[in-house]
């Protein structure tokens, strides 16, 4: 049972491939998708293997690095492949009853928050429509039940400050992507489009979770948010990802090697996705005889590991050796985020 929940936000600092396999329509490799309603996404297991490698890989090269390596097994859960010698030998996967556990790290699927596409005045705005708010505010609600579980009574008022934006369909956060009252995405013209408070409180709460107030993207991203009905979303989300050829050349002939011309599908920069990560207590047995084993680490051990050493950037999907998939994170508790709402 998860005892506390945090939010993580993601920011595309360069185009992400989180592939679904090879397809047989127009794009070679596509981009992972919900099924019902064709919104790019991220798998939890995609996510949650980029994270292990990323703590992995955030250890210090000292005499700490084992302990490190030992918690980062205790925690996503043991995998005996990767594990060194020290770690195995370590009083705690000695056993081979010891080393069948499950992780106390739940990580949720990677769900699209703001869109990029090109707009005709401003460069470029960031998409978003009802249906993905709601979720979003759906899944604050969630995790602010968890936390409010956990808390001392005088910390209760301010939880129930919720994150919550109760925006409308064709609005936008400032005229400044805006001719008259239209804006042009794409070769598309939506017109109708008003400027709405709550809209503009929804994309200055995104924009803060990444840059500090007044910094340049800080700005753009608050004045530049656009709420688009659901199906004109949907359809976006669909025709405006990049699709990028990439070939392999034959040594022998300089041309084209034989079956290596393909089409692969990638989100694109400033793509902003969230996902929930849920903590709970380690599932280990407390063996009181062995006094070289740890007791069950806590959630409140976990959660504090894991803040202390989630990376600002790690790297997420496929195609890292061309610098793709580069992710800029923020982790972000119930009650920081209803704080930072009621400011």
């Amino acid at each position: 049972m998860q005892q506390s929940s945090e939010v993580l936000f993601l920011l595309c600092e360069t185009p992400l491939h989180a592939g679904s396999g090879s397809d047989l329509g127009l794009i070679d490799l596509p981009i992972q998708r919900e099924r019902h309603t064709g919104f790019p996404k991220v798998e939890g297991s995609s996510l949650k293997g980029a994270l292990r490698e990323a703590f992995e890989k955030s250890k210090k090269a000292d005499k700490t690095a084992r302990n490190h390596e030992i918690m980062v097994h205790r925690i996503f859960g043991y995998d005996d492949t990767n594990a060194h010698e020290v770690v195995k030998r370590n009083p705690r996967f000695l056993n081979q009853e010891d080393q069948q556990f499950r992780g106390c790290l739940t990580v949720t699927d990677c769900r699209l928050l703001l869109f990029p596409v090109k707009s005709q005045k401003g460069v470029c705005v960031w998409i978003t429509c009802p249906r993905v708010v709601t979720k979003f505010c759906n899944e604050m609600a969630q995790i602010e039940q968890n936390e409010m579980a956990q808390i001392e009574q005088n910390e209760m008022a301010q939880i129930e400050q919720k994150v919550t934006f109760e925006i409308k369909a064709d609005t936008a956060s400032s005229n400044l992507s805006l001719i008259d009252d239209k804006v042009g995405i794409e070769e598309f013209i939506y017109g109708g489009i008003k400027v709405e408070e709550a809209t503009t409180n929804f994309a200055e709460h995104i924009a803060k979770q990444f840059f500090p107030k007044n910094d340049y993207m800080y700005n753009l991203i608050k004045n530049n948010v656009v709420v688009l009905p659901d199906n004109d979303f949907a359809q976006l989300t669909e025709l405006c990802t990049e699709v990028i050829t990439r070939t392999k050349i034959n040594n022998t002939t300089g041309t084209v090697a034989q079956g290596q011309l393909f089409n692969e599908e990638y989100l694109p920069q400033e793509t902003i996705l969230y996902s929930l990560v849920l903590f709970e207590n380690e599932f280990a047995k407390e063996d009181t005889a062995n006094a070289k084993k740890e007791k069950p680490k806590t959630f409140e051990e976990v959660k504090q590991f894991y803040e202390k050493h989630l990376p600002q950037h790690f790297q997420l999907g496929g195609n890292a050796t061309i610098g793709k998939g580069i992710v800029k994170t923020n982790l972000k508790s119930p009650k920081t985020q209803t704080q930072e709402n009621a400011n």
